[in-house]
């Protein structure tokens, strides 16, 4: 798989997440959602990242998406009744994947 076709499946799945995280209404529906996050980001990280202090591969992209989720379930807690509460995040996680920052910025 070419770099462009990896990216290409990045920016797909990556918006998948991000709907299933903004249509979430309860805690219970992002923790659903853990293991898929967890298997994106080290595919993202894997071929995106770069090595940090600690010898691992890590991209920003799969960092945003971990606080996006982790926010957007802080604000579900808080605000149970406002549907749209904690998408901020998810948005700008999607903003981030669209502008293809994360592959300029990696070690490719």
């Amino acid at each position: 798989m070419s770099t462009s076709e990896r990216a290409d499946e990045i920016i797909k799945n990556g918006h998948l997440i991000a709907n299933k995280i903004k249509n979430a209404s309860s805690v219970s529906d992002i923790d659903a959602l853990s293991e898929e996050i967890e298997r994106y980001s080290d595919f993202v990280n894997e071929n995106f990242g770069v090595v940090d202090d600690f010898g691992e591969k890590i991209c920003e992209l799969s960092f945003m998406l971990h606080m996006a989720a982790e926010e957007k379930a802080r604000q579900i807690e808080y605000y149970p009744d406002k549907a749209e509460a904690g998408n901020e995040d998810v948005l700008d996680f999607e903003e981030m994947l669209d502008s293809k920052d994360w592959i300029k910025n990696s070690a490719e």
